[in-house]
């Protein structure tokens, strides 16, 4: 596959549960993101327009702590930028919660004795956390079938 066809495959939509759930766990723990980017589009989520840029800023700025590959020189699966991370929050891996959709970055965490969720799901990544961090998350309402 062409790097040109895989970018806008790398975007997804802002999940408001997910923004919420990390209002929540910021409430009570300090919280970390490690992303994987590249130097280029806009903003540190490679939004695609400005609003998107914007709004994915506004998403960042929730983090105590944002490590970003291209800024880094390291990318995840490497051990590193996980310890990295551990190092910039000042916390052991073994009281970090890691969660990440890809398998493949889940497991160095799991290795470094962070507990790794592998997100399949909304619904799932939540329940998840609920169940590790000992927090209650607000689910989105299913929409009802039209008469």
């Amino acid at each position: 596959m062409r790097g040109a066809d895989v970018l806008p495959l790398l975007s997804g939509e802002v999940r408001p549960a997910m923004v919420e759930a990390l209002k929540a766990c910021k409430r009570r723990f300090k919280v970390g993101c490690i992303t994987n980017n590249m130097a280029q589009g806009r903003g540190p989520g490679m939004a695609a327009s400005r609003q998107g840029a914007d709004r994915a800023a506004d998403i960042m700025g929730l983090f105590d702590a944002v490590i970003e590959s291209s800024k880094a020189g390291v990318r995840k699966p490497d051990p590193r930028i996980y310890q990295m991370m551990c190092e910039e929050l000042g916390v052991e891996a073994s009281a970090c919660v890691y969660l990440d959709d890809l398998g493949v970055n889940c497991k160095p965490a799991a290795l470094l004795g962070m507990t790794a969720i592998k997100v399949v799901s909304e619904e799932q990544a939540l329940a998840d956390l609920e169940r590790v961090t000992g927090l209650t998350f607000a689910r989105r309402q299913p929409q009802e079938a039209p008469a």
